[in-house]
């Protein structure tokens, strides 16, 4: 299993994630193309990334039908994952996920500049999960596979091969 920075994760394991302005800005997009150039700006480390090309085809992605109530329906069911408790039960990994590590092998690929899901949350996971690797990635927020491609890309090879390596042994 593979995640990339994942502050969803962190509150499964009962991490208490804050609201910083990266989350804003994502809850915060208004379906608007200077929106999405503000949620690119608050989410992607290098900023010379973020050309008109790029904005036009997110936006897009952004306003197909349907997405913007998809949007609005995820945040509203991560809030009900937090606040209910029936739904607390069923979320809650602070005991499966280490569990799961152990037999499944597990790398988190995490921006050292991740504004949203902040390098503090993943410190602590990788704390919680001692099966899981950590891939730490310098000069990359939270869209560490834009912002690092190639060593985004390079981290998921070499896990791969690791992991097919000792399936191959078992």
């Amino acid at each position: 299993m593979i995640l990339i920075g994942s502050s969803t994760i962190a509150m499964a394991m009962d991490i208490e994630v804050k609201e910083n302005a990266t989350m804003r800005a994502l809850r915060g997009y208004d379906g608007t193309r200077d929106g999405m150039r503000k949620l690119l700006e608050a989410t992607v480390h290098d900023k010379s990334v973020i050309t008109d090309a790029l904005v036009d085809l997110r936006y897009a992605a952004a306003n197909r039908a349907g997405a913007m109530e998809a949007f609005r329906a995820a945040v509203k069911g991560n809030e009900r994952l937090r606040t209910d408790p029936v739904m607390r039960s069923i979320f809650y990994m602070g005991e499966s996920l280490p569990a799961f590590t152990k037999h499944v092998a597990t790398t988190f690929i995490w921006g050292e500049n991740d504004g949203f899901a902040i390098p503090e949350l993943g410190r602590q996971i990788e704390a919680k999960l001692p099966d899981a690797g950590f891939e730490w990635v310098a000069q990359a927020g939270h869209q560490v596979q834009n912002d690092q491609p190639e060593q985004c890309a390079k981290a998921v090879e070499s896990f791969v091969r690791r992991t097919a390596a000792v399936s191959a042994g078992a």
